[in-house]
């Protein structure tokens, strides 16, 4: 996210002398009245006075001129700018967009000797002639590909005497670059003493940018982290939206620090501020993913407003608007993240979610840091004084911190404590839904016999394939006292440990009910009684057939899907499935199998199997293959795409 720059070059400066002293004389008196000058009101930010050679260096602050334009001729050794405006370098504020020359005469040591110079300033905003010759090493470049100031050292140089130095100039349009950004610190001097200066510029520049690039690498490392652990619990959204926010903040705050500290260009920022808001759509997604709540029309909106001033950074930097109308922009779009999200989850904590409550204040240390931060800036353009952590870092010790890093080093550990205790919960209930799930499993081995019985005359297949999740499909075949036998296949509502158990109810009540030696429709009758008795949630569906030696078949058909005979469905009628209403009544049909018929009944796992598509196996599809054998039926529905547990019986009649 954008940041308000600040200078890299912290200098005092001189006041510029008031009496009327030629030029010709300040080059032979550099030495006295200059030094007590300069000692007694300001310390200098090089090293040596200006205009003084002392310790193999000078330092070029008085006697420059300047003036707007490009004008290639101003780099001429003899060109006359006696009519230029005398300036001192580094300026004392910050200055107009555009191109300007600055030109000085200086004094060396008068023997010839290998030299260089020395320049803070944004590099490719800058050229440097010497006696009208381009010194090699720095080049004008545009405006998305200057840097923040930097010292740089040109050389070797072959000089001595009176020397002239020009600095052709740019200022980008950008009002994030001109602020305190457009001036230029120089120096001349022997290589090792200009290299020495060089490092010493960089020590401070490396201690602005250390702090906060390992803050920001290290908010990466836990949006990797917390990616990871999405990647282990991909129904846990939630992670996958925190990853993303930490990792797309980490981007747009380093990648300022760096640009502010002059270590790579300015147009890195435009991709990267954008990050900084898409970051900030990602963190709603991750409060409405956290408390399992679908994201609002409103919302909607708002990321998609997050997504347009994404796109307006691009204008920022084209010079199209103020840093302070762009900060404005920029805490504005924050300010609902910052106020509505605490507040709604506020509102859903009251409402019986607690877990709502843990992001209260990591969301609030978040944005509203940002917001009081941008709001800082923002209003400086009317004058107004603010409280210097709004807008400037701040000085732990000897470590400079901006404010949002301190506000993410604090958030680091308080949205810690949050994921810990939600992955805490999350593992508590994966172990006890594991717990569940098999004991599920173990109760659904008694509602799907190991065996099936053989009778005289007929054969008995059944296929059997459970989905992911336990379901309530149930068979049993049972042999009756007066040489029938029974074939049930039924369908529990619901999944899980309660539909098994459901299950389990049920074929204990059928094999008691069984032996009573009921027919069909008074066994579903009295089913259905001690299921409403029992006070179990949900219903089951069954089709229950009675078949004789000689073939005669009596079925009774509680809500359950028609059976198929020889590959056509057979009307047996249909009553209200177990478990809904207390005196249910259900009817009977008669139906004679002759040799060669084969009986097929199913669970609807088989007509509601489901392709990639979400196209349905459908009815169609099943009648076709309705005289194929169980093991066949079964593997087809799989193939095509299983959505439930597939429960297939066939019984065949053969003589």
């Amino acid at each position: 996210m954008t940041k308000a720059p600040c200078s890299a070059v912290k200098t005092q400066f001189l006041p510029k002398s008031r009496l009327n002293v030629p030029r010709s004389l300040l080059v032979p008196l550099p030495g006295l009245i200059c030094v007590l000058f300069v000692c007694v009101l300001s310390t200098p930010a090089y090293g040596a006075e200006s205009g003084t050679w002392q310790d193999g260096s000078m330092s070029l602050k008085d006697g420059w001129r300047m003036h707007p334009g490009d004008d290639p001729a101003y780099s001429r050794s003899n060109y006359d700018d006696t009519a230029w405006s005398p300036v001192s370098l580094p300026q004392t504020h910050g200055i107009e967009a555009g191109r300007r020359w600055y030109r000085i005469r200086a004094k060396l040591p008068s023997s010839p000797s290998v030299l260089a110079i020395f320049v803070s300033g944004g590099a490719g905003t800058y050229e440097v002639f010497l006696n009208g010759e381009k010194v090699p090493g720095a080049d004008l470049q545009t405006a998305w590909q200057v840097t923040g100031p930097r010292a740089t050292s040109f050389g070797p140089l072959h000089a001595g005497g009176d020397v002239e130095i020009a600095l052709r100039t740019f200022v980008p349009y950008s009002d994030l670059y001109r602020r305190d950004r457009g001036i230029w610190a120089v120096r001349v001097g022997t290589v090792a003493s200009i290299a020495t200066e060089v490092r010493s510029e960089l020590g401070p520049r490396l201690g602005r940018a250390e702090p906060s690039v390992a803050i920001n690498l290290l908010i990466a490392i836990a949006g990797l982290a917390v990616l990871t652990l999405f990647a282990a619990h991909r129904s846990h959204r939630e992670y996958l939206w925190l990853g993303l926010y930490l990792l797309l903040s980490s981007v747009a705050d380093g990648v300022w620090t760096l640009i502010d500290t002059g270590f790579i260009p300015l147009w890195v920022d435009c991709p990267a501020n954008s990050a900084g808001y898409l970051g900030f759509a990602a963190l709603v997604e991750f409060t409405f993913s956290f408390v399992r709540r679908r994201v609002s029309l409103g919302w909607r909106v708002y990321q998609f407003l997050l997504g347009i001033g994404a796109l307006s950074t691009y204008l920022f930097y084209r010079g199209a608007q103020s840093l302070s109308a762009f900060d404005a922009e920029l805490a504005l779009l924050i300010l609902p993240a910052a106020v509505l999200l605490p507040i709604l989850l506020l509102v859903w904590y009251r409402r019986g979610n607690h877990e709502a409550s843990w992001l209260i204040f990591p969301i609030l240390l978040s944005c509203m840091t940002i917001v009081l931060y941008d709001s800082g800036w923002a209003t400086s353009v009317l004058g107004w004084k603010l409280p210097r952590y709004l807008t400037e870092s701040l000085e732990i010790g000897v470590v400079p911190l901006q404010v949002w890093d301190v506000a993410n080093l604090l958030f680091i550990p308080a949205i810690g404590v949050v994921i810990l205790l939600r992955f805490t919960r999350a593992s508590r209930e994966q172990a006890n839904a594991a717990a569940e799930f098999g004991a599920a499993r173990e109760i659904q081995r008694t509602l799907v016999p190991a065996s099936l019985p053989a009778f005289p005359g007929y054969q008995i297949d059944a296929a059997y394939i459970p989905a992911a999740e336990v379901g309530g499909d149930l068979y049993q075949v049972i042999a009756k006292t007066d040489g029938s036998f029974l074939v049930v296949v039924g369908d529990v509502s619901g999944k899980g440990l309660k539909a098994a158990m459901s299950g389990a109810v049920a074929i204990g009540a059928l094999r008691t009910l069984t032996a009573a030696n009921l027919s069909p429709a008074l066994l579903l009758e009295g089913l259905n009684r001690q299921i409403t008795a029992g006070g179990h949630s949900g219903f089951i569906t069954c089709l229950c057939v009675e078949i004789h030696p000689d073939g005669w078949s009596v079925f009774a058909n509680a809500g359950h899907l028609s059976p198929y005979r020889n590959g056509e469905e057979l009307d047996c009628g249909a009553s209200l499935p177990l478990g809904l209403i207390k005196d249910a009544d259900y009817r009977e049909a008669r139906i004679r199998l002759f040799p060669g018929d084969k009986l097929t009944l199913l669970t609807d796992g088989v007509v509601e199997a489901r392709n990639s598509q979400g196209e349905l196996f459908g009815f169609e599809r099943t009648l076709a293959i309705s005289s194929q054998s169980a093991q066949h039926i079964a593997r087809t529905a799989l193939e095509f795409g299983q959505d439930d547990d597939i429960t297939v019986l066939t019984v065949m009649f053969e003589s």
